[in-house]
């Protein structure tokens, strides 16, 4: 079996990229002995700067001589920065395997995640997405999964200013499914953080992966909603990932304005009212054991 990984730097910090190519190797390795994987991790530079481009070089030849016969790396630059979808399309169209982790470069996880995403989708077929339980730096849960927001929630959330946030606090609530989420059974979601995705490749490649029309920002809410198409999106809750937050979360005025147009197109074509028009998905009652699944509060 063939697991494939697509990584995207921009101005990234190596010991953080480090870090986090150190747990993959480290989950690779629990894969390979669990269900036989061969790796194939494609670090896709998405940047014109010489000098961030040499360092990601730089990284990649001292990690060459660390990596098992199982894995290999490979490095695609000089495009430019294209955009996150954009960038992890070359890396999702550029082979074939069985499953691909859409991976940032800030994250952080234990050895079993890679294990555990292929052991619940062979053993559930119509999950065609797996994702974690997130935290953030602090290990606070993260709310990475998401229901489809309203205008008002984008809103709020492009602003980013905590009075906002205590006015439309139900309304956030409902967005980032606070009370279904966290739980100890799996959860099918609607909609999936770009930080950490396993998927079905075959579905990626049938979908074509990432609207590159999305330069920044809900490009993996609008891949979730494709992908659904072909089945579910569930968060695990013994797959958890750390994630630090790199430079795309922090929204000065040009990253506002990739928000605000990104939300445009989401609405555009998903409907200005996306939010009621799309019920949630099906709870796996057989599995949670009631209508509900239980809480980690």
């Amino acid at each position: 079996m063939i697991v494939s990984i697509g990584l995207v730097t921009y101005r990234t910090d190596i010991p953080e990229l480090g870090r986090t190519v150190d747990n993959l190797l480290d989950a690779l390795e629990v894969a390979r002995d669990k269900h036989g994987v061969d790796a194939r991790i494609v670090i896709v530079v998405n940047d014109n700067q010489p000098e961030f481009i040499a360092k990601i070089e730089q990284f990649v030849s001292e990690l060459i001589p660390r990596l098992p016969d199982s894995v290999q790396v490979s490095v695609i630059k000089g495009h430019g920065n294209v955009g996150y979808g954009s960038a992890q399309n070359r890396a999702i169209l550029s082979g074939d395997s069985e499953y691909h982790l859409v991976l940032n470069p800030d994250v952080s996880f234990s050895q079993n995640v890679i294990s555990d995403c292929i052991s619940y989708m062979k053993s559930h077929p119509d999950t065609v997405m797996s994702v974690p339980q997130g935290y953030d730096h602090t290990d606070q849960y993260a709310y990475l999964s998401k229901r489809p927001p309203s205008i008002l929630v984008l809103l709020v959330r492009g602003l980013s200013l905590r009075w906002l946030n205590r006015v439309f606090r139900s309304q956030l609530s409902r967005y980032t499914y606070s009370e279904t989420l966290p739980s100890i059974s799996p959860v099918p979601v609607t909609l999936a953080s770009g930080c950490f995705m396993f998927c079905k490749t075959g579905i990626l490649h049938k979908i074509k992966g990432f609207d590159e029309k999305y330069f920044l920002y809900f490009e993996d809410f609008d891949l979730s909603m494709r992908i659904l198409k072909y089945g579910k999106i569930v968060e695990l809750p013994d797959v958890r990932i750390r994630h630090y937050g790199g430079p795309a979360t922090r929204k000065d005025a040009r990253r506002l304005w990739y928000f605000f147009c990104s939300g445009v197109r989401f609405f555009n074509t998903y409907g200005w009212r996306s939010h009621k028009r799309f019920s949630d998905p099906v709870l796996e009652t057989e599995e949670i054991g009631d209508s509900h699944p239980t809480l980690l509060k």
